[in-house]
């Protein structure tokens, strides 16, 4: 069993980009830190522009110091905040540590669709809620050429960018397994609206939904690790 110490849940933050709304989390380099999130909550931010972190209160506006993409063109990013000095430490373990079977339960962490749970932080911002899933496996995107984990799971907008967790050493010392980037919509022809007629049921023929299949998207730790050895963006405070 995975149980998120409070130091994990208070490391994850809500976040508001060009993207719209998703999570980003704290990671520790060089004894600085930084936030890892999804490309596509951040859209075409740069530095000097702006990012909203959500309070219980509202949402409170910060300068980006840098942002840095997946050389490769993966769905994870990292960015630095001005004037964000808050103190989080929290542990977590590497993936060579803990063997990873196919059908392992797994969590992530987020906030969906903006939602958070109802105590603050310590320090004043939202927290996150808790999903399970399990590993399905690693596949080649066949539209992109890119690695994915595959999560079997629910997954939903606003999770994107929030870290996904695997067992580890010691129940407050997870593994870090990779990052939240989106979920699989199920095939068109399996998701035709239908209509009645006098003959009974018969597909429309402009009309779908774009279920949610089931199946998650996540950026493994291995890719995170590439955009990590290049990112310099760290939090400062002026």
């Amino acid at each position: 069993m995975i149980l998120s110490s409070a130091s994990h849940l208070f490391s994850c933050f809500c976040i508001k980009g060009e993207g719209g709304i998703g999570t980003a989390f704290v990671y520790h380099k060089n004894g600085l830190t930084l936030f890892v999130t999804a490309q596509h909550v951040l859209g075409h931010a740069v530095a000097g522009g702006f990012i909203y972190v959500k309070k219980p209160s509202g949402w409170a506006k910060f300068e980006l110091n840098g942002v840095t993409s997946h050389p490769a063109g993966q769905d994870a990013a990292t960015f630095g905040l001005v004037d964000f000095d808050i103190t989080i430490s929290h542990k977590f373990s590497y993936p060579g540590e803990s063997p990873l079977a196919l059908g392992q339960e797994i969590k992530f962490i987020g906030f969906p669709h903006g939602l958070e749970n109802t105590a603050s932080s310590p320090s004043g911002f939202s927290t996150p809620l808790v999903r399970t899933a399990f590993f399905s496996g690693v596949i080649i995107d066949p539209s992109t050429g890119k690695k994915l984990l595959i999560l079997d799971g629910l997954n939903n907008p606003g999770y994107s960018g929030g870290p996904v967790w695997a067992p580890g050493p010691t129940q407050d010392e997870p593994t870090l397994l990779g990052l939240i980037s989106g979920y699989r919509i199920e095939d068109r022809g399996k998701s035709l609206v239908y209509e009645l007629s006098e003959a009974g049921e018969r597909p429309t023929d402009n009309l779908f939904v774009k279920l949610n299949s089931g199946i998650i998207h996540a950026i493994d730790y291995a890719d995170l690790m590439v955009l990590l050895d290049l990112s310099e963006d760290f939090n400062t405070t002026k």
